[in-house]
């Protein structure tokens, strides 16, 4: 259609089905769905067109006619070009051997080998179709074009498409007045200051380039009082970062650009005050209020550290829940959320361990209230469940099973951990470990914030509760997206193994094999990455496996280097200290910094080209 040649199509298809039709529709259908079900970045977009699915379908069902119905020519070719690639995890897809991990089809003989593995997959699918539709006749043949046409004209699964049907009807409430902000002495630093800084106390030497890195350190000759209160969430519970903004302004020592200036030249110069001196740009990238939770407690299993959470740190970041809660007590999953059992349960949790108590803080008392009224934490959602597993305050069978034995799945498995989004992959490996070694914050029986949590977050007795019954539930405003029928159908299936003294030896020996691979993985993704992690729910629960890897004779250097990269997540605003979804966006802001310059053609302007080098050497 956008070629002009969409009208060939009907005409090859005519040539084409005029001995066999349903040899025709069989190769259509095959290709359909070789094309839907490769999710290939390395094939081209031209040999996924609608055009080019029906002309090569049609050419396939000859070929399936040619062949009168023998299908294990068409499979033993699909299957030797597939064994010419390779799983790249980097890529969540099948590429070249021949290409480098993570590159994809970046030669044109890559590209035409992952074009001809889909159409020879595509060509088996078609003779499997035919012998089908020779013995299913008429219906199976329409079954198969209704199919075909709904996956040609569906949109992509990365689509987000329209709202969910269980749309949130309620809206965050918080009370109106300005919160306090953290203590003045909080300081930003960057680059190569940044490490100087966390190597002044540093048990062990802090690895990886300085470009880019961003922390917060307290300054204790800056004074600790909080500066005038600017922060409501009842306008916008989004911080405008005006601490880090006061202090490169500061830092920049030039004067201001005036009000005569050209709005868009000033808009720049601005900008270019708030330039770190890497070239780089600083911002805010908090926002979840699940994050910094996992931190709280993972500080608190492993003996409440100061190089961990100083006591600076524990008290901006109780300064950031308080100035979040909601008016109904509880807090969002996320800042702009209204508040549900997930935020609220989490949040709670990590401001006792913190040091606040129901018994003398109106805000904890409404935040419990809020917490009961919604039947406990047993509605929690499963990432909370898992922190109050670890804490102790949950038994490890009221959490749905995260067994280690899939790493030892084939790779081919379509249920393999290595099919599932990084980051979801990345948080479910030390998961595994953890669930897999039901490993349990080892003072919880005898720490008495642990035993009133058990009192608090349920309304029966913690003894009394049937855990095992308890896996699924989840209040009904965090049922977002509910858990499909054949999940749940697997989580039965995987309680019923479990369970099975049968199956008992060879789950001990899978477990035993499944919980070391998932140690090796955790302990090669904290190396690769120099202890900062793909992201903040996988760094903490990988800081916690690294604490108590058995196998591991450096685990107590290897949590000292987890510790210094603590600070990498960690950001100040004026709503208090928060942990941020990665650590930072330093690329991102810098780049679309760059694209503004450029198209506001000011890029060779004296006073901003040298803004425009840094930020390209920084890139």
């Amino acid at each position: 259609r956008h070629c002009g040649l969409w009208w060939l199509v009907p005409r090859g298809v005519a040539a084409a089905t005029h001995d066999d039709m349903e040899a025709t529709l069989a190769g259509v259908c095959g290709i359909t769905l070789s094309t839907w079900s490769s999710k290939s970045r390395s094939v081209p977009g031209w040999a996924t067109s609608k055009s080019c699915v029906v002309l090569v379908g049609a050419g396939c069902g000859r070929l399936v006619a040619v062949l009168d119905g023998r299908v294990v020519p068409l499979v033993g070719g699909a299957l030797a070009l597939s064994g010419l690639g390779r799983w790249d995890n980097a890529r969540a897809e099948l590429a070249p051997r021949w290409e480098g991990h993570g590159d994809g089809a970046t030669r044109r003989l890559s590209e035409a080998w992952a074009v001809a593995t889909v159409w020879s997959t595509g060509a088996a699918w078609a003779g499997f179709l035919s012998l089908v539709f020779e013995r299913g006749g008429v219906v199976s043949m329409v079954a198969a074009a209704v199919g075909a046409l709904a996956l040609a004209t569906s949109s992509g699964v990365s689509k987000p498409g329209g709202p969910r049907r269980r749309r949130i009807d309620r809206r965050p409430r918080w009370k109106a007045g300005a919160r306090r902000g953290p203590a003045a002495g909080w300081r930003f630093a960057s680059g190569s200051a940044s490490h100087e800084i966390t190597g002044r106390e540093a048990s062990v030497a802090l690895t990886g380039e300085p470009a880019g890195r961003q922390i917060w350190h307290f300054d204790e000759s800056r004074g600790g009082e909080a500066p005038p209160a600017t922060f409501d969430p009842s306008l916008n519970p989004n911080s405008s970062d005006l601490v880090l903004r006061q202090q490169r302004v500061e830092a920049y020592g030039a004067a201001a650009p005036t009000a005569e200036e050209d709005p868009l030249r000033r808009g720049l110069l601005f900008y270019r005050m708030l330039q770190t001196d890497e070239g780089h740009f600083a911002g805010d990238y908090g926002g979840p209020h699940f994050l910094s939770p996992g931190l709280v407690i993972v500080w608190y299993v492993t003996g409440k550290r100061d190089d961990l959470l100083c006591p600076r740190r524990r008290e901006a970041m109780t300064t950031y829940y308080l100035n979040h809660q909601q008016e109904d007590g509880g807090w969002g999953t996320h800042i702009e959320s209204p508040s549900t059992m997930f935020g609220s349960t989490l949040t709670y949790v990590a401001l006792r361990l913190l040091g606040l108590s129901p018994e003398t803080d109106d805000a904890m008392r409404a935040a419990l209230a809020f917490i009961r009224a919604q039947g406990g934490a047993l509605y929690t959602s499963s990432w909370a469940k898992f922190g109050l597993c670890v804490l102790g305050v949950m038994d490890w069978d009221g959490h749905e099973s995260v067994p280690p034995e899939m790493w030892l799945l084939p790779s081919w498995c379509p249920f393999h951990p290595c099919r599932m989004w990084c980051h979801a992959r990345m948080v479910y490996l030390p998961m595994s470990y953890l669930w897999g070694r039901r490993w349990v914050y080892p003072a919880a029986d005898s720490d008495r914030t642990i035993a009133a949590l058990r009192r608090e977050l349920y309304l029966d007795d913690y003894d009394a509760v049937p855990w095992t019954q308890t896996r699924s539930l989840v209040a009904d405003f965090d049922n977002y997206s509910p858990v499909h029928p054949l999940m749940r159908l697997a989580q039965r299936v995987l309680l019923a193994y479990e369970r099975s003294s049968l199956l008992a030896p060879l789950r001990r020996a899978a477990r035993r094999r499944g919980v070391a691979f998932a140690a090796r993985y955790v302990h090669a993704e904290d190396q690769q990455t120099n202890y900062v992690d793909i992201g903040p729910v996988n760094k903490v629960w990988n800081m916690l496996v690294a604490f108590d890897d058995p196998t591991r004779p450096d685990a107590a250097v290897a949590f000292a280097k987890h510790a210094l990269r603590v600070p990498d997540y960690l950001w100040v605003a004026e709503d208090g200290m928060k942990m941020q979804g990665y650590n930072g966006s330093q690329c991102w802001d810098t780049s679309f910094f760059t694209q503004a310059l450029v198209e506001s053609r000011l890029g060779d302007d004296p006073d901003l080209r040298d803004c425009a080098r840094r930020a390209f050497r920084f890139l």
